[in-house]
Order: C-alpha cells, then structure tokens, then sequence
C-alpha cells in the first residue's frame, strides 16, 4: 500500500494530556497490545470513531502524524479489532498503520477535534500544532 506520509490516531483528549510523558505518548492499550492503532484514510478514521468513541462523552482529538518523523516501527497490518467495538470500519482488504512503540510528539503535525453529530463524527474544520495544543 502506497503511503501519503500521513497517518492518524484517535484520542480522549484528557487521556491525550495525561498520558504524554518526556516527549512520548503511549495510548492506554499500547501496554496491552504492544503498538498504537492508526489509520491512514480519513474516512476509515471517522468509522472508527464512529465505532469505538460514540459513547464517549468527552472530547475526541485526532493526531494528524508524519510517518517520516516516527522513531519507532510503521506496519500496515491486517485490523486488530478492540473488544466491545463496532465493525464499520472492518474493510475487506484494507490495512491498518501500527506504530510499534511510543508516539515521539516531534512527528505530530497536527492535532484536530472531532465534532460529534447524532453518534458519527465529523472531521476536524483544522488542524493546530501540537506546542499550540498542548501549551495553549
């Protein structure tokens, strides 16, 4: 699969703010699983928000990452379905970027908030730095 050199993840945002630590964010699942989900299409995203982030009543950020910036391991990977989620974004043949180690910030572009409109999402009218974001 050819890659545009962009890739997204999902967050809690609160979850986002916590969980960065000495330049590095790892999700809560990456202890359990041993990567962090992405996706590389930002119609696949809205499916997974859709899916696993509907009944979240917080706010919803997306990571815009440069793939050339990440320190650690890049594989497009058949999907790894999380428990309990929805299979919307489950298509046939598609893969799923996974990054095999912690997030280093340097390769966030841009972090954006997902709108929530009747239990879908909308994607984000921009995208902010992370200094902006985080530091804001």
């Amino acid at each position: 699969m050819k890659s545009s050199g962009l890739i997204y993840h999902i967050a809690i945002e609160s979850e986002f703010r916590r969980l960065m630590i000495n330049g590095e964010y790892c999700p809560p699942l990456f202890k359990k699983e041993g990567f962090i989900h992405c996706t590389e299409l930002d119609s696949t995203l809205l499916k997974v928000a859709k899916d696993y982030f509907s009944h979240v009543n917080e706010a919803i950020i997306v990571l815009e990452i440069n793939t050339t910036a990440v320190s650690a391991e890049i594989k497009f990977e058949a999907p790894v379905p999380i428990a309990g989620g929805g299979r919307e974004h489950l298509e046939t043949g598609l893969l799923f970027p996974h990054i095999y180690g912690p997030l280093n910030t340097n390769a966030i572009k841009g972090i954006g908030r997902l709108n929530k409109v009747q239990g879908s999402f909308t994607w984000p009218k921009k995208f902010i730095s992370f200094q902006n974001f985080f530091f804001s």
